[in-house]
């Protein structure tokens, strides 16, 4: 399933203008009539055929370097910025390739337009995920439990930025009777600016830690930078968070909610879902735990998790589903928390052929997320397993990087484990603080190659995205 857009209605959906096409050849100005587009893409390796392909600023390459490609591949129309449109873009759009083209000031604008005037077609439910930590794997279990109700869609990979959340929004088609988006950011007032595109029916925070604190600089200012979600509610709508959090619920505070319906997950007997009884199992794998959810009361077994924060990822992703639609079946949605698989990066096993085990948790790291794979490892080391560990820097954390690195290189001292792999100048003090064992590189192709005469029964992986340790997954796993 596809949007389709015509030519007219395309046009009228973009705010950022759209450039008189005199100087174009009448070929590949947009049709008058009759001109359909079915799904929109920013990738011109994703065209099938039909497709609209926006052409957005990159950071090493323009959109416009690939409109040509695009077309070839099948493309009706491409959305173009004048300062960029070329000769050959204009050849290849009027030659036997075919498409058309709107020319438009700013891409980025006109696709954000386009997913704004989208929503506001779309009469289902939509629901929003944020939080430092565990938000992807949160959506994907959301997911997992709305599918086995109804069809829907929901954001892949982590496309939770301001190109993102609009390319999500323009995949959900009037067929679907639900969506499940991702907000991140870096920055204040970036959620603001996607929650009031994405106009959520339900907004869900999963936990506060110190990411990105080096351009915030406190837990307060990220605590109220993931509450910006609350500006795309409107009255009536749900907020579900995590009660266990005390300075999100400390920022809660200080912010007018009266016009939304709070609920909350974690261990304390006065959220309306409540978890107890957690326990990881190692080293075979899987967590189990009871959640107490209204009248009802459960004991779930999700034997593909590792860690004990797939508890509160889960109860947070079945609190929102109950809550969006409250005809769910509670025994559907158990099914689906006990088939789940963690996503590519986050915590997800390889049994290798030789009996051994990579754990890839790569995708990034924040110092409460590193805590979290530290306790798996030492679950692990305490279960005799011989435990080997890759870590990368912990990136965006400004000031405050050495303080929150010497803190974990204290942790790191306290385990046990065999071997000891880094990457990034920031990671030496890790070294330093188990005594000097340990061995640190400047790139994960020379720490895979070290880690491969390794030996090792279990090998964690986890550090920040810039990195690239999923590299070296990658490496070590071929």
């Amino acid at each position: 399933m596809s949007i389709r857009l015509t030519s007219q209605e395309i046009a009228s959906m973009i705010t950022t203008d759209v450039l008189p096409t005199s100087v174009l050849p009448a070929a590949v100005i947009p049709a008058s009539e009759g001109f359909v587009i079915e799904g929109v893409e920013f990738d011109s390796r994703n065209i099938k055929g039909g497709e609209l392909f926006i052409a957005l600023p990159g950071e090493k390459f323009d959109g416009e370097s690939f409109v040509v490609q695009a077309l070839k591949n099948g493309a009706a129309a491409a959305l173009v910025r004048q300062d960029k449109l070329s000769q050959e873009i204009i050849h290849a759009a009027s030659g036997k390739e075919g498409g058309y083209l709107f020319v438009v000031k700013d891409t980025l604008q006109a696709f954000t337009d386009l997913a704004r005037k989208w929503r506001e077609q779309l009469n289902i439910p939509i629901l929003a995920i944020t939080g430092s930590v565990g938000k992807t794997t949160t959506k994907e279990i959301l997911a997992g439990i709305l599918l086995k109700h109804a069809p829907g869609a929901y954001a892949k990979k982590s496309f939770n930025n301001q190109t993102g959340v609009p390319y999500s929004i323009l995949k959900l088609t009037k067929d679907h009777n639900w969506g499940v988006l991702e907000l991140g950011m870096n920055h204040a007032g970036e959620i603001s600016h996607l929650t009031k595109i994405a106009k959520p029916t339900l907004a869900a925070i999963t936990r506060i830690a110190p990411a990105h604190i080096g351009n915030l600089g406190s837990m307060e200012a990220i605590a109220r930078a993931k509450l910006e979600i609350i500006d795309g509610l409107k009255a009536g709508s749900h907020l579900i968070i995590n009660g266990d959090d005390q300075v999100l619920e400390g920022e809660l505070k200080k912010i007018d909610t009266a016009h939304l319906k709070i609920l909350r997950f974690g261990s304390s007997r006065e959220h309306q879902a409540q978890i107890s009884e957690i326990n990881s199992s190692f080293p075979e794998g899987g967590v189990t735990f009871k959640l107490k959810l209204g009248s009802e009361t459960q004991n779930i077994n999700m034997r593909g998790a590792v860690g004990e924060q797939y508890a509160f990822n889960a109860t947070c992703a079945l609190l929102a589903a109950r809550a969006a639609i409250p005809e769910i079946s509670l025994v559907d949605s158990i099914t689906a928390l006990e088939s789940f698989t963690p996503p590519d990066n986050r915590l997800k096993v390889y049994h290798l052929k030789d009996g051994r085990t990579i754990i890839d948790d790569s995708y990034n790291a924040n110092p409460v997320s590193m805590h979290v794979m530290l306790n798996t490892a030492a679950k692990y080391i305490s279960s005799g397993k011989k435990v080997a560990l890759l870590l990368g820097e912990m990136r965006e954390l400004g000031s405050f990087s050495k303080a929150y690195h010497l803190e974990i290189a204290r942790a790191i001292s306290k385990l046990k484990v065999s071997a000891l792999f880094t990457v990034g100048k920031e990671t030496r003090v890790y070294i330093e603080e188990n005594n000097g064992r340990g061995e640190i590189f400047e790139s994960y192709q020379e720490a895979a190659d070290e880690i491969k005469k390794c030996d090792f029964e279990i090998l964690l992986i986890k550090g920040s995205r810039a990195i690239n340790l999923d590299k070296a997954v990658q490496l070590l796993l071929n």
